[in-house]
C-alpha cells in the first residue's frame, strides 16, 4: 500500500478511535509490498528519500511497544526508524541513543525529508526519543502506548524544547522533495494530514 493510499484511508478514520486504527493494521498487515521504481526526473537518492517514506507511513497507526520490533505487536521510535530504512537495507542500531551516532549532523532550519529527529529528556534523561522527518515541518514516529505511530510538527512547544538533533543518513535532500505527498500542510487530493500535539509521554528507547 503506498503512502498516499494510506493517508486517504486514515484521513476517512479518526485516528482517536482505537478499533479503526486496529481495524487499519490488519489491513496493511496483509497489503502487498510496494514496489519502486524511479521517475523519469528522479534521482537514485531521491528515490531513496521515497522508499524510506513510504515505509514509514506504512506503519501510520500500528500500536507502540517499548522494545518492539514487530508492527504487528507494537514498536518503538528506534523500532520505526529502523523498518523505515530496512528497503535500503541498512541496518541501524536499535536504540536512540545510538542512533544519533550515524550519518551526519544537519541543522533544524536544513532539514529535508528521510533525515532523523532526536529528542532528550522524554521518558528518560539524555536522548530518549527519535522521528523520521516527513517535509512541511512534520515527522512520524512511535509515540507512546495511547498514540501508538502517529505525526506530529516539529513546531509543537513540547518538541521544540526538547529537539536534541537531526542527523542525516542519505545524500543531500532538498527542502521541497515529496512536495508530492505534501504541499501547504495538506496531502495532494485529500484532507488535511492529521498532526498531533506534543506529549510528556512520548516514548522512546
Amino acid at each position: 500500500m503506498s503512502g498516499i493510499l494510506l493517508f486517504l484511508a486514515l484521513n476517512t478514520l479518526s485516528l482517536a478511535e482505537p478499533q479503526a486504527q486496529r481495524w487499519i493494521a490488519l489491513e496493511l498487515a496483509s497489503a502487498q509490498p510496494v514496489e519502486f521504481e524511479a521517475a523519469p526526473e528522479e534521482t537514485p537518492a531521491e528515490l531513496a528519500r521515497r522508499q524510506v517514506i513510504e515505509a514509514a507511513l506504512a506503519l501510520l497507526g500500528r500500536p507502540y511497544r517499548l522494545g518492539g520490533r514487530d508492527p504487528r505487536t507494537g514498536i518503538d521510535c528506534s523500532g520505526l526508524v529502523r523498518l523505515a530504512y530496512q528497503p535500503l537495507q541498512l541496518e541501524l542500531p536499535y536504540s536512540a541513543r545510538t542512533q544519533i551516532s550515524v550519518g551526519s549532523s544537519v541543522q533544524l532550519d536544513s532539514i529535508g525529508p528521510g533525515d532523523l529527529l532526536f529528542f532528550r529528556n522524554t521518558n528518560r534523561r539524555g536522548i530518549s526519543h527519535v522521528g523520521l522527518y516527513l517535509g512541511e515541518g512534520r515527522f512520524i514516529h512511535a509515540s507512546n502506548r495511547r498514540r501508538g505511530v502517529t505525526i506530529s510538527s516539529i513546531e509543537d512547544p513540547y518538541y521544540r524544547k526538547h529537539f536534541a538533533g537531526a542527523r542525516r543518513l542519505l545524500d543531500e535532500a532538498p527542502a521541497e522533495f515529496a512536495s508530492h505527498l505534501l504541499e501547504g500542510g495538506e496531502l495532494l487530493g485529500s484532507a488535511p494530514v492529521p498532526v498531533a500535539s506534543g506529549d510528556p509521554g512520548a516514548g522512546g528507547r
